[in-house]
Order: structure tokens, then sequence, then C-alpha cells
């Protein structure tokens, strides 16, 4: 469930008041508290700059309103025996599960950064499938799922590169499972277009370490 409305809510604003700042209609906004629309990506990046938290905040994903304003950005350093000593205080400040969590959100917010090129460049290359103003990388809204496809790719990326028998066995194996749970998804009964990637983005992930392991 996101937090546009206990957002909302707390800034005392109406939804015809940050209807106006989105330049949507109040029925948008309506529907996207009820979860019942899903925003683009870059109105999800607009809500959360607006509210001053982080997207995967805004999309229930987290508890940490925005990792960009927490002590992360004292981890930097010119030196290694500094940084260690910066990272050692930060966890033991915040706790091992928050510093968890605020790296996998920044890794998230990482891969959806630059998981856009790659979305670009299959949108192209499938140009007559979309319509002229349709852009699938605002499509893919959700952190985590567009942070599973970039994951995804990246393995894909490592096993191409080893270039052996077992990697191409493995390549083979990851495709007919991609196209198999993709056309089930796609042919279930009632089911929205795109409902249950994440499912397909973790069992790929799961059969990728293990196809890693044997290789």
């Amino acid at each position: 469930m996101n937090r546009i409305k206990e957002l909302r809510k707390n800034k005392h604003i109406t939804q015809g008041e940050l209807a106006d700042y989105l330049g949507i209609s109040t029925q948008a906004i309506s529907l996207y508290e009820r979860n019942e629309r899903e925003p683009k990506l870059a109105t999800w990046q607009k809500l959360a700059d607006f509210f001053g938290v982080g997207v995967g905040y805004l999309q229930g994903l987290t508890e940490i309103r925005d990792t960009h304003k927490s002590g992360m950005g004292s981890l930097v350093s010119e030196s290694a025996e500094e940084a260690l000593a910066n990272l050692s205080n930060y966890v033991n400040e915040v706790g091992t599960e928050h510093f968890r969590e605020e790296m996998a959100i920044n890794g998230a917010e990482a891969d959806s950064k630059s998981l856009t090129p790659f979305v670009n460049l299959y949108q192209e290359q499938q140009k007559d499938e979309f319509e002229d103003d349709f852009s699938l990388d605002q499509h893919i809204t959700s952190l985590s799922q567009r942070a599973g496809i970039m994951e995804i790719i990246n393995s894909v990326f490592e096993l191409a590169y080893l270039h052996t028998d077992n990697s191409d066995k493995a390549l083979k194996k990851i495709r007919a499972l991609t196209r198999a749970m993709t056309t089930n998804v796609l042919m279930a009964e009632g089911e929205p277009r795109g409902h249950g990637m994440d499912e397909l983005a973790q069992q790929a992930k799961e059969n990728i370490k293990i196809l890693l392991k044997e290789n």
C-alpha cells in the first residue's frame, strides 16, 4: 500500500491541491491513493520530491523516509581507514537491520536509473508494438520491480561473458523459464498485464544463482 494519502493528510492539503501541483485530475489522485491506478515513474518522483521522501518510502517498500537525507553521506571519505571507521560508527548508530534496508533501497534506486537506457533501447527496437506517445520506461513504475529486472539483466550479462557450455545452457534455461512464466501471467484470466513480474524476477534470479554455482 502506498503512502500518498497518508503524506497528503500530514501536509493538510486536499486531493485537488495535490492534483493542481502535479497538473493532473483530482480523480487520478483518488485512484492513486486507492491503489487502483499506478502513477508513471516521473509522477512517483515528483510526488516524492513534493513530500520530501524517497520513492521507495512513498511506494510503501521501506520504512526509511529518504536515504539521501540520512547519515549515509558521512561514509564518503578520503581514506579507506576513515571510510571503514565511519561505516562502523554509522552501523552502530542506526543498527544492522536499518543499514541493510538503507543499502537495499539505495541499490534499488541505482538499478532503477540504470534500467532506463535498456528499456528505451528495447522500445526503439520494438517500436511497432507501441503507440508513439507511450513510454515503456515510465510504465514500469515499481522500484522493486525495476531493480529485479536490472538484476536479471546483470546476471544474464555475467553468464554471457563466461561464454562456456554451461553458461550457454544456463541462458537457454533462463530464456525458456522467462517465456513460460510470462505466457502464464499474460494468459491468466482476469489478471492485468504485468501482474506477477516480481515473482518472475525472483524465480529467474534464484535459477540464475543455481546455474552460476553449477558453472
